[in-house]
């Protein structure tokens, strides 16, 4: 058989979908194929010529907003959860918002789609209690509505990348952007690392 990395551990395991499937007699037969429809979502392209400083740009297929004046697409490979690049939100230990998004259209005739991504929180913060910086995970449908998945905080602090999932099939048939909102307060900073997203898609 033919594997493919599905839920992006960069291992092979049980849990990862055969692919394509080989008979006795050679031949190949298609089962249930899946499509990752997210660009870039390791982030190793780079900045694709553009720059690392501005409060606005677009990165390849990733458009960013900040208000810190930093691109949150970063080369560190010391952070990011496999090869060099990661997508970098706040970290600043003041009042700073970033975003980061890109959109795609999920096949009509889907049988499953699951966002996935890693994340590491890192944090100066020293409350167990109070969600003084925040990381927001959106949908946002071509209407404008928006679907906030999970908010993540300082309270999620952890030594290592945990992958967080999301089903997404109730969007099937729609252009949706995926959105990451990364907002601080006035101290003590929090830095949420982003790596390896994938929207996996059946059926399409």
């Amino acid at each position: 058989s033919l594997w493919y990395d599905v839920d992006g551990d960069n291992a092979i395991t049980s849990a990862d979908l055969p692919l394509l499937t080989a008979t006795q007699t050679g031949a190949i037969t298609v089962t249930n194929p899946t499509t990752n429809i997210i660009s870039d979502g390791d982030f190793e392209g780079g900045l694709y010529g553009s720059s690392n400083y501005g409060s606005s740009g677009t990165t390849g297929p990733w458009s960013w907003t900040s208000t810190g004046n930093n691109n949150p697409i970063s080369q560190d490979a010391s952070r990011a959860y496999a090869g060099s690049w990661l997508a970098w939100m706040n970290g600043y230990g003041y009042t700073e918002t970033d975003t980061l998004r890109q959109t795609v259209t999920i096949s009509s005739t889907a049988t499953a789609a699951t966002l996935s991504f890693y994340l590491k929180v890192v944090t100066s913060e020293t409350t167990t209690s109070t969600a003084y910086d925040t990381l927001k995970v959106q949908v946002i449908t071509s209407s404008g509505s928006t679907t906030t998945l999970a908010t993540y905080s300082n309270l999620n602090a952890s030594s290592g990348y945990i992958q967080r999932t999301f089903d997404l099939l109730s969007f099937k048939g729609q252009t949706i952007t995926i959105k990451f909102v990364g907002q601080e307060d006035s101290s003590l900073a929090t830095s949420f690392y982003i790596d390896n997203v994938a929207l996996m898609v059946s059926g399409s």
